[in-house]
């Protein structure tokens, strides 16, 4: 907890006086919960703010742990793909702390409806479709929708090959890639090959 008194406002950028309490689910910190006042006025009620809150997203992660799992998936993706060392760095601690394992060699694929957005609800579809008939695997890839788009990380496994991702969407894969640090670049071949082309496949 942090409280912040008028006085010591000019040591914390951009805050306000008041009382902070830090978000906890399964143990781990997920953010930063405050509320606004005079902190030995306000104390109990940042407690209080502090306990719903928590509970809130411990009942969310409960009820939706499909939809946690996704936003989890989404975050570490975009990490990935970003591609500096930090962003990097960070990918890896999540990808130890849900015992995800990409196999290397990895292919970057996008995935559009000819250059059209897809909805939250078509990406699903075609992640469950794709599950189902085995082409993607819960620990080995990772994938998720971004700016309308259906992003995966596809990992090198015995048997796979890239012709095994079935749909009638547009689909462009990467050629393979040794590392981490060269999935961003991959990462911007797809996204130019998905500019320039009109075809349903390009592998």
């Amino acid at each position: 907890p942090v409280s912040i008194r008028p006085d010591q406002i000019q040591e914390y950028s951009g805050a306000r006086e008041g009382y902070n309490m830090p978000l906890r689910v399964g143990g781990n910190i997920i953010g930063v919960v405050g509320i606004y006042g005079e902190p030995s006025e306000i104390r109990y009620l940042a407690h209080l703010v502090e306990v719903y809150t928590e509970k809130y997203y411990q009942l969310e992660a409960l009820i939706r742990p499909q939809y946690a799992q996704g936003a989890l998936k989404s975050i570490l993706l975009s990490k990935l793909l970003e591609g500096s060392a930090k962003s990097i760095a960070e990918a890896e601690i999540l990808i130890k702390s849900r015992n995800l394992t990409l196999r290397y060699p990895v292919r970057v694929a996008l995935a559009d409806n000819d250059g059209k957005n897809l909805t939250a609800q078509q990406a699903e579809a075609e992640f469950h479709r794709w599950e189902s008939a085995g082409a993607l695997s819960g620990t080995e890839d990772l994938w998720s929708l971004i700016d309308g788009r259906l992003i995966l990380l596809l990992s090198d496994r015995p048997g796979r090959k890239a012709e095994d991702v079935q749909t009638a969407l547009r689909l462009n894969l990467s050629l393979p890639v040794q590392a981490p640090w060269e999935i961003q670049r991959a990462y911007q071949q797809v996204l130019l090959l998905d500019s320039f082309t009109d075809s349903g496949r390009n592998l």
